[in-house]
């Protein structure tokens, strides 16, 4: 019976530790071997580097989710983001180039506008008045903050910048 009792906690301690959360959990790159994500990754980069509104929104899903709030679809996003690099300037150019400049490593400080940015995050920097358009990147008042959770990933999957996926503290730098 003994024996029994501790072959039983032998194994639940074997399955219990099987079980645990990892430290962090890296993205699955799901996509590699489908030549339509291919395509579309290469029109992604196509539209992005000519700036080309119109074919950004059509390549837009219909129903594209915008926040974790409810926001979705392609008016919301044409209302959310500035498509005149005159007025709001170029955040991937400009968010990389402050990445080189800062030659290492930062943190991205994710917060929402309502609360203080970390100093020294890519979230501080995107509300900046020194940054290259003297503020914040974001349209509506309400909507501008948690530039340094959606941008990141944009400028990852672009090629820009590498960017860690831990699940707190994470940092980016650029390529």
């Amino acid at each position: 019976m003994r024996h029994f009792f501790l072959a039983l906690a032998s194994s639940l301690l074997i399955t219990s530790q099987s079980l645990a959360w990892p430290d962090s959990l890296r993205p699955i790159d799901q996509c590699s071997g489908d030549p339509s994500f291919a395509k579309f990754q290469d029109r992604l980069k196509r539209v992005v580097l000519k700036k080309d509104q119109k074919a950004l929104l059509n390549l837009l899903a219909p129903d594209v989710l915008l926040d974790f709030g409810g926001g979705s679809g392609r008016k919301a996003f044409e209302e959310r983001w500035s498509f005149d690099p005159h007025e709001y300037g170029n955040v991937w150019d400009q968010l990389e180039t402050m990445l080189k400049q800062h030659g290492d490593w930062m943190e991205l400080g994710s917060a929402d506008e309502q609360k203080p940015a970390k100093e020294g995050t890519v979230e501080a920097w995107g509300r900046s008045p020194q940054n290259p358009i003297g503020g914040w990147y974001g349209l509506k008042k309400g909507l501008r903050g948690r530039f340094g959770m959606y941008i990141p990933p944009l400028m990852e999957v672009l090629g820009l910048a590498e960017v860690e996926h831990n699940a707190k503290g994470n940092r980016m730098r650029a390529l």
